[in-house]
């Protein structure tokens, strides 16, 4: 669970937290905590001590700009939404941008309610209702329009032959109908009515607007105001106190401030020489432009591993995120034969308490690095994955764009700069919609793509760990991804049975991995194939010139 997530749990659960003389003060609740919260609570004292740190300098200059945040048009796009608007100028409106989410609906659905929620959602959410235009200069803007009643589009599909994949059909085609960034709400809304007792709501928002911490707000409040229509109190939510706008204001003049450099030189020191890519054996040449194509395999870590690595975790006061991220490196190290390992990890990006009852565009992507040496135990690296992380976190205001254009890492068209691996824990409390006169069930929706080589997904269930692999199909096959996934399991069990032996000195594999281990690392990797490919170019362009070692 990440930082902020977990500074809101400790609310919820009535924990005070305060600094004085720079020591973290925590008032339990009359009635106590659980001995669980208890623990990790100490396990992250200097976690929650740095994100108090960073509040208590950060919040009053978000309130200032709030307070002078008072013109509503030629606003600056923040550093986020930066990116996407020029993404959608080069390549046009992309799907993979839109955040669907939809759920089947069994009741009397009253239309009143559903029409009063979703209008207030705009009305509090400014960024709902921001357009992105360019002024003369082509720089763009954001511009907040003024509240309306927002279109429900509405579809009939009774009585329908394959209603099943008709429906699935509607709902992948209505999520990925283009955004125009210049005009249109972007908050989407539509209604499949299967009966008269079923209807299916799909809510589809852009990125531009929202993120995954978003979604779970917004189904909250979506919820409060349906049932507080219902119940005639139509007044269920406090006011805001900032809106997003406010957020990309603030963020500006952070980022010019002197602690907003100091930031961003502790990523230029932490990432100097970053290698340009993994080095994976690929199962197919990479393309010369990315196809972002992709599936997804599902793997389980049984729970008496996920206990294990629990435990180990609770003894070295890190996180099951940071002894997740710990164990991936391991066995990227494993397969690539590489001891620099990179990946990316979304940090919530909400710092200011005040920020996390907001819609927006506030995630960012850390750049995560570890140093997997040969004679390093579990313990060590799991120690060091906590370091690396406790160290992003608290460096995590300045986006990735701005690390981009320091680091000025070589472009290419072929995979993603910095990083094309990532590993991401999920939040097993998602938000769903629980309406007061409606049994409400979350659907699945298709998603067939990867924005990189493979990202590593991870749900803590009642079954253990579940694993999702999202991996480039251009570039692996299913059956080296099912290969890794197996082995990451027998990985894990095993390095977790001695946490203290040299982790290259802990056996791991059966013949028949060792086998396709050998294979794996064998073959020609990426990084000869880009060295073999630029030497080929710069001997085709200039053939005449006598090759130099500088």
């Amino acid at each position: 669970m990440i930082i902020e997530q977990f500074i809101k749990q400790l609310r919820n659960s009535g924990v005070k937290l305060k600094l004085e003389q720079q020591q973290l003060i925590c008032e339990l609740p009359q009635n106590g905590v659980t001995a669980t919260l208890r623990a990790e609570i100490v396990a992250r004292k200097e976690e929650l001590k740095q994100f108090l740190q960073r509040h208590a300098a950060q919040s009053s200059i978000v309130k200032a700009r709030a307070k002078d945040s008072t013109d509503t048009t030629g606003l600056p796009l923040s550093c986020n939404q930066q990116v996407l608007w020029t993404d959608q100028q080069v390549h046009g409106c992309r799907s993979s941008f839109h955040m669907p989410f939809a759920f089947r609906l069994r009741g009397t659905l009253c239309r009143a309610a559903l029409q009063y929620a979703v209008d207030q959602l705009v009305e509090r959410h400014e960024v709902l209702r921001t357009v992105y235009r360019a002024d003369e200069t082509g720089a763009a803007n954001q511009f907040i329009q003024h509240s309306q009643p927002v279109h429900i589009n509405e579809v009939v599909l009774r009585q329908q032959e394959d209603a099943d994949n008709r429906l699935a059909e509607l709902l992948q085609q209505e999520s990925a109908k283009p955004f125009d960034l210049n005009n249109d709400l972007m908050l989407r809304v539509t209604l499949v009515v299967l009966a008269e007792q079923e209807q299916v709501l799909l809510l589809t928002l852009h990125h531009i607007a929202s993120d995954g911490w978003s979604m779970a707000v917004m189904l909250q409040e979506f919820t409060a105001l349906y049932n507080g229509f219902i119940a005639a109190d139509t007044s269920p939510l406090p006011a805001l106190q900032l809106q997003y706008a406010d957020y990309a204001l603030w963020q500006h003049e952070w980022l010019a401030s002197e602690a907003g450099e100091r930031a961003l030189d502790y990523w230029k020191a932490q990432l100097s020489n970053l290698p340009v890519v993994h080095n994976l054996k690929l199962d197919y040449r990479r393309p010369d432009t990315q196809s972002f194509k992709g599936a997804t395999l599902k793997s389980l870590l049984k729970p008496e591993v996920l206990n294990a690595l629990r435990e180990l975790c609770r003894q070295e006061g890190a996180t099951l995120f940071m002894g997740l991220h710990a164990m991936f490196a391991i066995l990227l190290a494993r397969l690539s034969g590489e001891r620099d390992i990179v990946m990316g990890a979304s940090a919530a990006n909400r710092g200011q308490p005040e920020l996390s009852g907001l819609i927006g565009f506030f995630v960012n992507m850390l750049v995560l690095r570890s140093d997997i040496s040969s004679q390093a135990t579990l313990r060590d690296l799991v120690q060091q994955s906590k370091q690396t992380l406790q160290d992003a976190y608290a460096h995590q205001q300045v986006p990735l764009v701005k690390l981009f254009e320091a680091l000025k890492p070589a472009r290419s068209l072929r995979h993603n700069p910095l990083f094309q691996i990532v590993l991401v824990l999920q939040n097993n409390e998602q938000s769903e919609l629980e309406f007061s006169d409606l049994a409400c069930e979350p659907m699945s929706l298709r998603h067939e793509g990867s924005k990189y080589d493979l990202t590593l997904g991870a749900l803590e269930t009642a079954e253990g760990l579940s694993l999702s692999w999202e991996y480039n199909s251009d570039v692996f096959n299913a059956d080296t991804i099912s290969d890794m996934a197996a082995y990451f399991n027998n990985l894990t069990a095993t390095l977790l049975a001695t946490p203290d032996s040299a982790i290259e000195d802990v056996p791991c594999l059966d013949q028949v991995m060792r086998s396709k281990l050998s294979h794996w690392q064998g073959e020609e990797s990426e990084v000869t194939q880009d060295v073999w490919r630029l030497f080929e170019q710069q001997a085709s362009e200039h053939g005449g010139r006598i090759a130099v070692r500088e």
